[in-house]
């Protein structure tokens, strides 16, 4: 029968490996000699003893065509028993015992170092560094990161001369590096000449195995390791390498300061290293001041530094191997909104393992993990109401599935964790943010943010113009919580410390959950607000920069009104509303009702303003006014006339937005950006993105040094950037369905799955949602099929 799933080697007289192959499921083997002469061939399989052909003679450029025909015979380990005396051998391959089971390591071994220079795979691997306390209990710490496409060696050592010469643990000053010995260190001759052998077994942690111990000679000064390497004893293959350090420096002795790696034979014969760690320790030198010179060497911990293969693949990207993971499940639910908080994120703090959640609130994270671990939960908007990570601590299990549901705190929870308690009233709002300076982009602690607007109230028997200020400072992380804000009136925010002051942000909450919220940056009388957002919930959030110059203290007074209409049935803003002032000035209200009437004519006293919208009934107010007043900001909602209509009749085609696209149609409707719906991508005929963009008015794509700089990187820059952006090569922030990318992520899309695009010039069209650090240069949103 073919003989599968082992090597075939080439030998000179000399009995030295001058080729090997790996032989097909077929048994068909290809060979080729360094030049002419006399050879054998020698066939290797795990489990079966290695079978030496007769001599073979070659001519320069001959092609022999050969059956080599083997005797299988396999090799027993079970049979193996531990020398009562323990006597450790100067040379593995001396001692039946001994022979019998280096054999076999050996023959492991050379396949993988054989597989490591044939670059035969591409690995996906998971390299961390954990901390651990003495005691190994728990893990305190983990930072660890997966990359893929390697195509060399995932764990490679220092040659084994240096090793051999300079010992297994270096101190380079500053830090200490441990060593392990790799495949090309336990074959090499050094190794074996300063390292004895002998057979060893346990039962109780390894049973089924047989392991061939190695210790270094006696006489050996210099920092070594000692171990075994451990096979299983009814198939002969080669499961692990245990190895600790001997002689640590500092009079160190703990047998847990080494490490060790895992072998795996993959399907077609080839090994490779599936997983390997270091332990290295942390210690204090303790001086005791009692005796001169006497220094103790104190645990203080561990730091784990390892890899572990996730999956193999050759290079046509066929997976060969997959590593057994912890699969963990589950649902997120968002009690602020009484939903699945779609789009949020699951993962390992430190590790680089996450998961996003579906439409039904869903994730699946698979991780190489096990033992105590937390996991989090991350949303943009938890980050925008301030709400911290939501973390669950849980244990893990390789290779098994687990079910962890998270649930983020409810709404009444979040604002008492926001405010110190209850708000103080019902409708209150609350805005929580960030302040950073401006120069640095780092966070201001002790900074001072403020909230003013106006109410009018009763006082004295008539309603009068209160002035109203909230003030808090910002935390050591530079966060911020402002509290009982109210909704449907103008409010004006700004931040400031030590002179250094912010921008002034002027807003309006709508009156009901899920209108329309009003924003303007530096809102002049008499200006619109330029920027209008969907606010579900009563916490929003706005940050701020300090660095700007002081605004002017000079008094300009104008004497002004302003203020908000809304539907009280619907809170909805009521346009083209007749105001009056003490019935003379009038001015009307803009489509998201907001109006401002400049110079008005106040009198000192009473003053009657008055609203008239057809179909809702009037109102009019009366307040009184002192000489220092001159802005005033009022509030208004229009109670709708009942009105019959007769029945209409409305013909028209309905047709179906994917749920992802449907705030791409809400925001352009409003017309602040530009716009590529599917029909224009559909219509486009282009090969890549950079195609698509080059079409749009205001956005260039060029070449640092000029365009015919060729295999120069090429930037995308938006016509309305700032002069930084586009001197410097900055490029404008990238979103894929909701998330932060690279550029070069975006670049590497294939224009035919995308749905749409959104493109954002200045800061005066980027919506909230998308506004973040960074977004100067302008934003682009894409939204996949």
């Amino acid at each position: 029968m073919p003989v599968g799933r082992g090597f075939v080697v080439l030998l000179d007289l000399e009995g030295d490996e001058v080729a090997r192959a790996l032989s097909s499921g077929e048994g068909g083997f290809t060979l080729r000699a360094p030049s002419g002469g006399e050879f054998r061939l020698r066939s290797e399989r795990i489990g079966y003893r290695a079978f030496l052909s007769e001599p073979l003679r070659l001519s320069r450029g001959q092609t022999v065509d050969l059956t080599l025909r083997v005797a299988a015979l396999p090799v027993r380990l079970a049979t193996v028993r531990v020398e009562g005396r323990n006597r450790c051998r100067a040379n593995p391959e001396e001692g039946e015992s001994t022979v019998l089971i280096w054999e076999e390591i050996r023959k492991a071994l050379a396949a993988a170092t054989w597989a490591e220079e044939q670059e035969l795979f591409r690995y996906r691997i998971y390299t961390y560094q954990r901390d651990l306390p003495p005691n190994r209990s728990q893990i305190l710490e983990e930072a660890g990161q997966v990359r893929s496409g390697a195509s060399e060696a995932p764990f490679r050592s220092i040659p084994a001369e240096r090793l051999s010469g300079e010992g297994y643990i270096a101190d380079s000053g500053s830090s200490t590096w441990y060593m392990l010995p790799d495949a090309y260190v336990l074959l090499d001759p050094t190794f074996l000449g300063t390292h004895c052998f002998h057979v060893v077994r346990d039962e109780q942690d390894r049973p089924g195995q047989v392991g061939l111990a190695f210790e270094p000679m006696r006489g050996r000064r210099l920092p070594d390791v000692e171990g075994a390497l451990w096979l299983d004893e009814v198939t002969s293959e080669l499961r692990s390498l245990d190895v600790r350090h001997t002689r640590v420096p500092g009079g160190l002795s703990d047998r847990r300061i080494g490490g060790g790696m895992d072998f795996i034979m993959l399907p077609s014969g080839a090994w490779i290293v599936s997983r390997w760690e270091v332990r290295t320790p942390k210690v204090t030198i303790i001086e005791d001041s009692r005796r001169l010179r006497r220094h103790t060497p104190r645990l203080d911990g561990f730091r784990d530094t390892g890899g572990e293969i996730l999956a193999v693949l050759t290079p046509a990207g066929a997976k060969v191997f997959e590593g057994k993971l912890t699969t963990i499940t589950g649902v997120v639910f968002d009690s602020t909104r009484g939903e699945f908080l779609e789009g949020a994120f699951v993962s390992i703090p430190g590790t680089g393992f996450s998961a996003s959640v579906d439409s039904d609130g869903r994730y699946e994270l698979a991780v190489p993990f096990e033992g105590e671990y937390t996991l989090s939960v991350n949303h943009a908007w938890l980050d925008s109401i301030g709400v911290p990570a939501v973390l669950e601590r849980t244990r893990l299990v390789r290779d098994s599935t687990m079910e962890l549901d998270f649930a983020i705190p409810h709404m009444r929870g979040v604002l008492r964790r926001l405010c110190g308690g209850s708000p103080r009233f019902r409708e209150s709002r609350v805005i929580v943010g960030l302040v950073r300076d401006l120069d640095t982009g780092r966070p201001v602690r002790g900074a001072r943010v403020s909230a003013s607007w106006q109410s009018i109230v009763e006082s004295g028997g008539r309603y009068v113009v209160r002035n109203v200020r909230e003030d808090v400072g910002t935390s050591d992380a530079g966060f911020f919580a402002l509290c009982d804000l109210p909704a449907g009136r103008p409010l004006t925010l700004t931040a400031e410390k030590d002179g250094r002051v912010s921008r002034e942000a002027s807003l309006i909450f709508p009156s009901l959950l899920g209108g329309e919220l009003l924003f303007a940056w530096d809102r002049e009388l008499g200006q619109p607000y330029d920027r209008t957002y969907t606010a579900p919930n009563r916490v929003w959030k706005t940050d701020f920069t300090l660095g700007y110059s002081e605004r002017s203290t000079v008094d300009e007074r104008r004497f002004a009104l302003q203020g908000i209409v809304t539907d009280r049935e619907t809170g909805q803003p009521l346009d083209a509303t007749e105001v009056i002032l003490n019935g003379g000035d009038t001015t009307g209200t803009r489509a998201d009702g907001t109006f401002d009437m400049l110079d008005a004519h106040w009198a000192r006293g009473t003053n009657r303003v008055e609203f008239h919208r057809r179909r809702y009934e009037p109102v009019a107010w009366e307040f009184w006014m002192d000489e220092e007043d001159s802005e005033v900001s009022i509030s208004v909602t229009l109670n709708p006339l009942a009105v019959e209509l007769e029945e209409v009749e409305v013909d028209g085609a309905a047709f179906a937005v994917p749920r992802k696209l449907v705030g791409f149609y809400q925001r352009q409707r409003r017309a602040r950006g530009r716009f590529i719906g599917p029909e224009q991508l559909e219509r486009s005929n282009v090969a890549s993105i950079l195609d698509v963009l080059r079409r749009v008015p205001g956005v260039d794509v060029v070449r640092p040094g000029g365009a015919n700089l060729v295999g120069s990187n090429q930037y995308i820059q938006l016509s309305q950037a700032s002069t930084v952006c586009r001197t410097l090569f900055q490029q404008p922030l990238v979103y894929v369905d909701g998330t932060l990318f690279d550029v070069d992520f975006m670049l590497s899309f294939d224009v035919n799955h995308l749905a749409a695009i959104e493109i954002y010039n200045g800061a005066a069209e980027i919506p909230a949602e998308f506004n973040r650090t960074g977004s100067d240069c302008g934003v682009l949103v894409l939204w996949t099929k």
